[in-house]
């Protein structure tokens, strides 16, 4: 497994400390890559939500990478919680970016299940979207946006990670049925080849 991005550009990683973005963490750390790491703690899910900080906060000490962590509290006034939590992360990544012009691009461990949910989603809303699915490369709040994982599995990532020991915590709202994504991921994209 391998990238394809530019070795010469600095980075920003959004990273929640699942399997896909830490498999890009990998990924970056041992190609050599310049990168910081950016953290939203939602403490949606309690416990889990400060633990998965916790062990990320160690993994980047360990390799000596900045990391930027934001704390955000959903209140159902908020309204969507994934609509909200997506908004409070891009806010925060723009932030970041307006503070260190060397950042060139946040990148993103979206992967190709990803990819195959936002079709379907986009489709059961019968959304008229630019692009359909997800694409390698966006523009978004004035900032570059990298997906350098749309042709690698979950699966394939998650081997990534136990092949190089890199820790990963499986969200736990990821089984939440109530959440239009995890049921497409549940009901059509696991059953995909």
């Amino acid at each position: 497994m391998k990238l394809s991005l530019e070795q010469t550009k600095k980075y920003l990683l959004a990273c929640s400390n699942g399997p896909d973005s830490m498999a890009l963490f990998g990924l970056l750390q041992s190609e050599g890559y310049n990168f910081e790491v950016a953290h939203v703690n939602y403490h949606f899910r309690g416990q889990e939500s400060d633990q998965e900080t916790v062990d990320l906060i160690a993994y980047a000490e360990k390799y000596q990478r900045p990391l930027h962590i934001h704390h955000a509290y959903y209140q159902k006034e908020d309204g969507n919680f994934e609509a909200w939590a997506r908004n409070e992360r891009y806010l925060f990544f723009a932030k970041l970016l307006s503070l260190d012009s060397t950042i060139t691009a946040v990148v993103i461990g979206h992967h190709q299940d990803d990819l195959l949910e936002t079709y379907l989603l986009q489709k059961k809303r019968k959304n008229r979207p630019y692009y359909f699915g997800l694409s390698a490369e966006t523009e978004f709040k004035n900032m570059t946006v990298l997906r350098p994982l749309l042709d690698k599995t979950s699966a394939e990532l998650r081997e990534y990670c136990k092949e190089n020991s890199i820790p990963f915590s499986d969200d736990s709202s990821n089984q939440d049925l109530g959440f239009a994504r995890n049921k497409i991921r549940h009901e059509y994209v696991s059953k995909l080849t």
